[in-house]
């Protein structure tokens, strides 16, 4: 606020110094431009380093829980970490009586560096939202408003500079009090992400579990025959399901054994799945070692899923891979615990090779098929 303000200061020939709003305006402007960047970057950048990310998401959820709680607990001074509670800065002073504009959008870019611990649980909640959306714009929207909100208060003290400034002022009173209540927060929002963690790691706990019950309590008819397989190995026959296509025609898992397979659970509000299901699709129209089929989910309350969305999405990406509808999602809730697209691969013997959580792109999926199954 002090070098805004000292950018906009004007003195005349009598040595009477005022502030020019207008260039408080402007140089505000800017000094928020400078903070948007960094918010444009995350929300361009989200979906590339999510996929990223996607593999350790469950450790860098736990490890970030720890490190929120940690800071929240020196925030409230419960634990005293002398090198947090130093102020660093940098021994160049700034001219404040001389402040540019590109020297208020330098100024912004960097401040957001500085804040980042802060704003990055919440910004990481808006990008979470905008991937599910669909599309990068959606992506782009979410951060942004985020964004608008953040750089909210410093707009404010451009339109407003000396009511805001008086207001600040008085605040200052208050400081410990609100202090605490960030601090209060800050734990609040890292036992909410430890939370979190749990819930999912429970979650992929019981996903194995449900998969490993389905192999040991698949019901079997008189004559069939003992299975070659051991007691601990996942097979088409003892993971074996039967869903409609969109012609009403059932389709089972088994119908696929004898041949290389890879079962993949999507949905069309998925955008990973958008990326991946093209990739797929360019590998099946240039090779013949593998049969696909797709996992929907209509009616089961995830995202407002229908058969008329799942339809409209093969049609719209050019599709003409198999899809069955697993109404209700019985099956999509007891096999996905990772998130969209969950793809699993068979060996021609229907055995489980493995899963694959996450769009693939067509190295892996290459290297996968020829190089892993049988």
């Amino acid at each position: 606020v002090s070098y805004l303000t000292g950018g906009a200061k004007v003195e005349d020939e009598e040595g009477n110094i005022t502030y020019s709003r207008k260039k408080f305006l402007l140089l505000t402007l800017c000094f928020t431009f400078g903070i948007s960047i960094i918010f444009w970057v995350a929300a361009f950048s989200s979906s590339a380093i999510s996929a990223l990310l996607d593999e350790y998401q469950l450790i860098l959820e736990y490890i970030s829980s720890f490190i929120i709680i940690f800071f929240g607990l020196n925030h409230i001074g419960f634990i005293q970490i002398p090198l947090l509670t130093k102020q660093y800065s940098f021994s160049k002073k700034v001219d404040v009586n001389h402040l540019n504009y590109f020297n208020a959008f330098m100024l912004g870019f960097l401040f957001t560096f500085a804040w980042t611990p802060c704003i990055g649980p919440m910004l990481g909640f808006a990008m979470s939202l905008g991937v599910t959306g669909g599309s990068y714009w959606v992506t782009f929207a979410y951060v942004m408003i985020y964004a608008a909100g953040f750089i909210c208060m410093f707009l404010l003290l451009g339109l407003c500079s000396q009511w805001v400034l008086q207001l600040l002022t008085k605040a200052k009173k208050s400081i410990h009090a609100i202090t605490l209540v960030a601090g209060w927060v800050m734990i609040a929002m890292g036992v909410y992400v430890f939370y979190g963690a749990a819930t999912s790691t429970i979650a992929l706990q019981n996903n194995v579990d449900s998969l490993m019950a389905a192999a040991t309590t698949t019901e079997t008819t008189e004559d069939s025959e003992t299975s070659d397989s051991s007691s601990d190995e996942l097979t088409m026959e003892s993971l074996n399901f039967t869903l409609k296509d969109k012609d009403g025609n059932d389709v089972s898992l088994t119908d696929y054994q004898g041949k290389k397979t890879l079962v993949i659970f999507v949905g069309s509000w998925c955008t990973y799945c958008r990326q991946e299901l093209p990739v797929i699709q360019e590998y099946m129209e240039t090779h013949d070692d593998l049969n696909v089929l797709l996992v929907t989910h209509p009616d089961s309350g995830i995202y407002d899923e229908t058969e008329e969305s799942i339809d409209a999405m093969m049609e719209e990406l050019g599709l003409t891979l198999d899809y069955v509808y697993d109404s209700g999602g019985l099956y999509t809730s007891s096999w996905v615990s990772q998130g969209f697209p969950s793809n699993y691969f068979f060996n021609s013997d229907g055995t489980l090779l493995g899963q694959y959580p996450g769009a693939m792109t067509q190295e892996v999926l290459e290297s996968i098929v020829a190089n892993q199954m049988y």
